[in-house]
């Protein structure tokens, strides 16, 4: 859906389809620079779209000071969708050393990250501490309580929960505590359990730091629990 609408940041928010279709749009970018990144198609022109916007015209050639300092308009959103309509200085810029580096360091931010690293002092998947950091670096004031466990920890821990659930271990477990995505590391598998939950869930709504972070509260009433599917 084409609108005439520009895209800036205000309060209330802009939302709409158009919105909804640029988002996607900036995920095609990411996708053909071979990007692991991506942004939500919601339709909210949050902080997240913005910042995608400005990534996706430096990575064009496209000089965003100038072309966004009003917001983004029709025709640059057209430029984004259809690269062929930059001015040929665009797609010269685009491939200068210049450009190419600042994809390059995209890929690399965005690359998932294998592992175990710490935070907070505690064992957690690598994957999982680029959002941690970026979110207290944006205002959460929680920490990280648990993350990595062996499958032995993670037996103790299952037995704990489900006492407190008033339930059992199959009941919660029935593939065995040892499949929890807390025993887990390389990505859709490891866990953490924190502090402030609701706080982090919603600094992380506009994170851009990919493979993302799903909060267990409303998947699996875990109301510390953030995972890559929420369980």
């Amino acid at each position: 859906m084409s609108s005439n609408r520009i895209f800036k940041l205000d309060s209330p928010r802009l939302r709409g389809e158009d919105v909804r279709e640029f988002q996607r749009v900036l995920t095609r970018r990411y996708i053909a620079w071979d990007i692991n990144a991506s942004v939500d198609d919601d339709g909210d022109y949050g902080v997240r779209t913005r910042d995608a916007a400005e990534q996706v015209c430096v990575g064009l050639g496209i000089l965003h000071t100038t072309a966004m300092k009003h917001g983004v308009t029709p025709a640059l959103r057209d430029k984004m969708k259809d690269p062929s309509l930059r001015t040929d200085r665009e797609k010269e810029r685009a491939q200068n050393a210049a450009a190419r580096e600042f994809r390059a360091k995209l890929r690399k931010r965005f690359k998932t990250a294998e592992g175990v690293g710490k935070f907070d002092g505690k064992e957690v998947a690598a994957w999982i501490i680029p959002s941690l950091r970026w979110a207290r670096e944006h205002g959460w004031s929680g920490h990280v309580n648990s993350g990595f466990r062996s499958c032995e920890r993670q037996k103790v821990v299952a037995a704990e929960f489900a006492a407190a659930q008033g339930t059992t271990v199959a009941a919660l477990y029935p593939n065995g505590p040892c499949k929890s995505n807390h025993v887990g590391t390389q990505h859709p598998r490891g866990a953490v359990d924190v502090s402030e939950p609701a706080e982090l869930n919603s600094v992380l709504r506009d994170s851009p730091i990919r493979p993302r972070l799903v909060w267990g509260g409303p998947v699996i009433n875990d109301q510390v629990h953030f995972s890559a599917n929420g369980h």
